[in-house]
């Protein structure tokens, strides 16, 4: 237990150093592949669990389909987060840490599989 908690305290803290802050939603097309900070407020979340490997998603800054971006977090790391993430985060204020990808060449996404990854603001 303790080898597998200092293995995510270093990744973590090899996030914090390697992330590029995004501002703006227009900067974010730019930095696909990157590893992000975003801040933004969780417009609208769905479990989709009768779907593939039932993901969470959360939507960020506009409800589905005009969210600025998708955070996906995969039936196997729900188990990582004390509560249930689409209620939990529903229309939070909301940093997301993690690395920006395309979903079908034109979908803005970031997974995420703990609750370190997406801290409330205050």
């Amino acid at each position: 237990m303790k080898l597998f908690l200092t293995l995510i305290f270093a990744t973590i803290g090899s996030m914090a150093f390697s992330q590029v802050e995004v501002k703006t939603p227009a900067e974010l097309k730019g930095h696909v592949g990157d590893s992000i900070k975003y801040c933004g407020k969780v417009a609208s979340a769905r479990l989709m669990d009768r779907s593939f490997n039932a993901p969470t998603f959360l939507n960020i800054d506009n409800p589905y389909p005009n969210q600025t971006f998708t955070v996906v977090i995969w039936k196997w790391d729900r188990e990582n987060f004390q509560e249930k993430p689409e209620k939990f985060y529903l229309d939070k204020n909301v940093c997301i840490y993690g690395k920006l990808e395309l979903f079908k060449e034109t979908q803005l996404q970031v997974t995420i599989h703990s609750e370190a990854q997406i801290v409330i603001q205050q």
